[in-house]
Parts: C-alpha cells; structure tokens; sequence
C-alpha cells in the first residue's frame, strides 16, 4: 500500500498524449537509500533480522533496514508473522507495518505495546477517513487498485482479517465471523470521527453494515458504501468438499498467483474457509448507503436494512468490480 521509493521530480515527464511517459523517468538511486549496516544485540532482534532476511530474500539486512523500503506489503507481513511465530515471537501485521524496522519491532514486542486496528494506506489533504473492510479473504491488499485511482482526499484506512494472527491450528478453532466483528468494532470505535466514511467488500459488507449500525449510536457515518456483497446475515449451513474445493482453487488463482509460500497459502485458505460460515444479526442503517453491485440479487435485503440507499447496477464480475 505504500511505495517502495519515492523521488522528488521537478517535473513529471509526459507523452505527446498526456500520459506519464514512464521511460523518461529517472532511475531510482538505491545506493542513497541504503542505511548503516547494525547487528541485532539479543536473540529477539536476531530472529525478526533473519526472518527479515527469509521474507525478503536478502542478506545483510541490519536493525535499522525499513520493512516498508525493502518492498514489504501485506502478504510479506504475514509471511513475517509466521515465521516469528516458529520462535515463539508473536506479533501483528499492524505491528510490522507501525514499527516497520527490526529495532523498532523487537523493542515493540519487548514492551509489549502490541496492538491490532487499522494501518493508514494513503494519506490525504484533509481531516475526513475512509476505512476499507476485506473480504472472506481477509486481506487489505484487494483495494490496492481502489486506493490508488480513487479520487477521495481523505485518510484511507485499512485493515486485515485478524485471524492472520492465528496459527492454522487455531484458525480452525474460532468463530471467524463474530469474533471478527468485535475485532473490527475495537479497532474503530475510538478513531472513527463524525463525518467518515465505511466501505466493505463482498462479506466485508456484513461488518460495514454492523459497524455502521454501532457507530450511527455515538456518531455522523457520511456514508456506507457496500461493493457487490451479500446481504445474507445467516449463512450457516455446512461446506461440501465441492464448495471448499472450489474455494481454494479461486484463492490460488486470485490472491496467490505467484506467491510460492506453503505455509502462507494454507494459512490463507484456512481464512477464506472459516470466512464462509456466519451467524450474524441484521442491522438497520439509518446513514446513506450506496450498493455498487453486479446483479439485483439483494436490492429487497437492502429496502428491509436501509431506508437511505442508492442502488447502482454495474456490468461487472464480483472479483472485477
């Protein structure tokens, strides 16, 4: 969500047709951005430096190297989490993303000042915050496209499922979806102010619509924006070996098309998995909602939840949209 450089240009090189002419701009100098080298001092540091090292497949990384500058993302994160967990070193996607150097990590972890919320993605020119909500996916990095062409000069917030905090063992073991609602719940209550802005995605429009809910109590929600997701607050029945089948081929060719990580890639699965099954109350939304979908499908849910709504129709698939 935030580039790996940056380069400050007087002027930004154009084609005859306006467009960025991208084989005019200046090469990164990486030399200027590399960082004296520093040895970790203890056995906490030494294992966030080599699983620096392993996530990023470079030697030489020291205490005070930026995860955010390597090229690190969200996927590299939960790889990072996984292997921490392996020396019984725990912390979150969140962590990585605020603390961002081994130093800073380890001294995060030591202090214990660990915390799970929303990771800011991109900055804006004014006080007004958009939060981004994932899909049964469970990871932020959906909205990387959104976030980039959107034309909004807010805060744009994101969050990742916290189950990515989990082991697979213990994925298997929780309530994803209601447990993820309080998650989302405690991570916004305190930031959220008058006049923000929600927004989910497929099953992420479930905990928008609850939030939304929550929030209208303490609250001005500016709008609620649900992109193609279902309105079906109960959907318990069990999965056939077809239906997990089939999941997990669509997380594979969707989310993890070159990323070669076993233990990412079932870890990831496991959330997709334990994302298809809910049990949740349905709200009634006093604030403007906009449902950007791809079929009517739940134009009637939407009259019964809200009483303020468009309903825009788009010629669209469900993961294109």
């Amino acid at each position: 969500m935030v580039p790996s450089y940056v380069v400050e240009l007087d002027k930004i090189p154009l084609t005859v047709n306006g467009k960025v002419d991208n084989g005019a701009l200046p090469d990164v100098d990486l030399e200027s951005l590399i960082v004296e080298y520093v040895a970790p001092t203890n056995e906490t540091e030494k294992a966030i430096v080599d699983a620096f090292e392993t996530v990023f497949n470079q030697k030489g990384i020291g205490l005070n190297d930026d995860f955010i500058r390597l090229g690190g993302d969200s996927i590299r994160a939960i790889r990072l989490i996984s292997l921490l967990e392996k020396n019984s070193i725990s912390c979150s996607a969140r962590d990585i993303l605020k603390a961002k150097t081994p130093y800073n990590i380890a001294k995060m972890i030591c202090s214990d000042e660990k915390e799970y919320g929303f990771v800011l993605a991109r900055e804006g020119t004014t006080n007004q915050n958009m939060f981004l909500l994932p899909p049964a996916g469970g990871l932020a990095l959906t909205y990387n496209k959104l976030i980039k062409d959107m034309n909004f000069e807010g805060n744009v917030y994101i969050i990742d499922d916290y189950q990515y905090e989990l082991s697979v063992n213990e994925i298997r073991q929780v309530d994803g979806q209601s447990i993820a609602f309080e998650k989302y719940w405690d991570a916004i209550k305190d930031i959220f102010q008058d006049g923000d802005i929600l927004v989910g995605y497929s099953i992420g429009c479930l905990h928008v619509s609850l939030l939304c809910e929550r929030l209208e109590k303490i609250k001005k929600v500016e709008k609620c924006v649900l992109i193609d997701g279902t309105l079906k607050f109960v959907n318990d029945k069990p999965l056939t070996d077809e239906d997990i089948s089939s999941e997990i081929k669509h997380v594979k060719e969707n989310y993890l098309n070159g990323i070669n990580d076993v233990e990412f890639e079932e870890k990831m699965i496991e959330v997709f998995i334990s994302n298809l099954r809910w049990k949740l109350p349905k709200p009634k939304v006093n604030s403007h909602v906009i449902y950007l979908s791809t079929v009517n499908k739940y134009k009637e849910e939407l009259d019964e939840m809200a009483s303020d709504y468009e309903f825009i129709n788009i010629n669209s698939t469900h993961d294109d949209i």
